[in-house]
């Protein structure tokens, strides 16, 4: 999902951090959806953050 992504966050001057807990509990969901709603949020948030830190 980051080297999906980086070319636009790129664009804009940004830096992205990615955190994830060490352990997370399973979740039984569509994997297309979630994919697609991650990469919605990373693209609005670069789109509206100039030169700025985007986390996820």
């Amino acid at each position: 999902m980051a080297t999906i992504i980086k070319p636009l966050i790129d664009k804009s001057g940004n830096f992205l951090t990615v955190k994830c807990a060490p352990a997370i509990d399973p979740v039984y969901t569509n994997l297309t959806k979630i994919y697609q709603c991650v990469l919605n949020l990373l693209s609005n948030a670069s789109q509206f953050t100039k030169s700025g830190k985007i986390t996820l």
